[in-house]
């Protein structure tokens, strides 16, 4: 999609330094994308303390959080504090290296092979005459989903009141009272 459009004006020195501030803008939203960034977040990480989703259904509690007692998914804090993002001038990715993470966002149900990649018990013997052995089995899983990353209806609003800061800098306006 392309837009264009044209101003022709006399003696319009102010409106030609404001157009060329949102022109420079655009061509600059890194800023704008790091500050949502940013937001989402600390967003992502309220989630953890609140015990529930950006659709604002609460998690169920983990067999942990109800066996000895604290909250689901923060015994350790290493997901929560693991939450970061990155921006561009066109987007902005706010998520975690964690690799475990897909599995409470999303939840699994289903068998997990723990150990070794094989069914069978491998015996091995290094140089120097130690032995060891490798042992694998299955586990049946079921994790229910407890989503920590999205846009709530919350964050909507958020992120187009910063939209709106950026474009009130862009233009040199100050917000209404």
């Amino acid at each position: 999609m392309t837009a264009s459009f044209r101003i022709d004006s006399e003696g319009g020195q102010e409106l030609e330094r404001k157009l060329g501030r949102v022109v420079r803008a655009f061509e600059g939203l890194e800023p704008l994308m790091a500050g949502i960034g940013v937001y989402l977040e600390g967003s992502a990480q309220q989630r953890f303390q609140d015990q529930k989703g950006p659709d604002g259904r609460r998690w169920k509690p983990s067999q942990r959080a109800l066996r000895d007692g604290g909250k689901t998914l923060i015994q350790s804090h290493l997901l929560e504090q693991s939450i970061t993002s990155a921006a561009t001038g066109r987007r902005v990715e706010v998520g975690t290296n964690r690799v475990y993470a897909g599995v409470h966002q999303f939840g699994f149900s289903g068998t997990v092979t723990v150990g070794a990649h094989t069914r069978t018990r491998r015996s091995s013997t290094l140089p120097g005459g130690l032995t060891y052995a490798v042992q694998s089995f299955e586990r049946q899983m079921n994790m229910p989903a407890r989503p920590f990353l999205g846009v709530s209806s919350e964050d909507e609003t958020e992120i187009g009141l910063l939209i709106d800061e950026f474009l009130m800098d862009a233009f040199g306006a100050t917000a209404p009272d």
